[in-house]
Parts: C-alpha cells; structure tokens; sequence
C-alpha cells in the first residue's frame, strides 16, 4: 500500500470495551504504529471537580495503514476497522495526524474553549466541553468528506 505524498495514510479501528491498552500492545508487537490521542476533561465526582484523562475519539484508534492492515483485523482488542463502501480501510491523512499531535501539551490535546461563533477548529471544530458522541460526530464527518465511510 502506497503512501501519499504526505506521508503515510492512517486507518480508524475501533477498540473493544475495556481494551485499549491489549489492542495497543498487540498492534506494537506486530510493528504497527499506533496514535491514540488524549485529552484531560473536568467531571464532577461525588460533588468535586476534578480532571479526568479521556480518549478523544473513544473508542477509536488510529492505525498507521500498510499493505498489512488485514492483520488488524485479528488482532486482540480490535472489533473491527472503520470500512469505506468497497471494503477497505476508511482513511486519515498523516497531515491530519500530524495535525492533531501538533496541538498536544505534556501529552494531551489541548482544546480550545467554546467558539461564541461557529468556528472549525483542527478542520473538524472540536472544543472544550464536547461530548463523546460530538467528537465521534466531528470525526466521522472527517472520514466522510474523505470518502462514504
């Protein structure tokens, strides 16, 4: 499988419940990178606010995409691949990914506060205080315009 001229493409697995550390050390065992990012959210937790850490996109995981991606699909932690119409891996640019690493401090994401104004942010307008099914939304458009996921 080619890279572009970017850089390699990335594909989207999503993880099983509970999973996430097996699937990320079976994917590294077979050479696979992998890019999970992070971010430190505010909860409440029995009436104190306090920062919890959070997959951005739980529960899915960005594998870097190579002609061994079959593979992927049998390896321990991983339901399955995110497919595009003709059954193969739904794609995410390596500019995107390098994008998104860009805007980590100390390992996270570090998302911007709510827009006043519809803005995009990280071509996909992701903000603070977002929720799960948000950020799974604004990724899953990400996919889109890159073809029918």
């Amino acid at each position: 499988m080619k890279s572009s001229p970017n850089g390699p493409t990335w594909c989207v697995a999503v993880i099983k419940a509970g999973k996430w550390a097996v699937a990320i050390e079976k994917l590294r065992e077979q050479e696979f990178k992998t890019y999970a990012p992070r971010i430190k959210i505010r909860r409440n937790v029995r009436g104190k606010q306090v920062r919890v850490d959070e997959y951005l996109f739980a529960p899915y995981l960005f594998i870097e995409l190579d002609a061994r991606w079959p593979g992927i699909l049998v390896t321990k932690g991983i339901s399955r691949l995110l497919l595009t119409s003709n059954e193969k891996p739904a794609r995410v640019s390596n500019v995107w990914v390098q994008n998104m690493k860009g805007q980590e401090v100390g390992g996270y994401i570090d998302l911007p506060k709510r827009p006043r104004a519809k803005k995009r942010w990280n071509n996909i307008g992701l903000y603070q205080g977002m929720s799960r099914l948000e950020r799974e939304r604004a990724l899953l458009a990400v996919l889109a315009e890159a073809g029918p996921v």
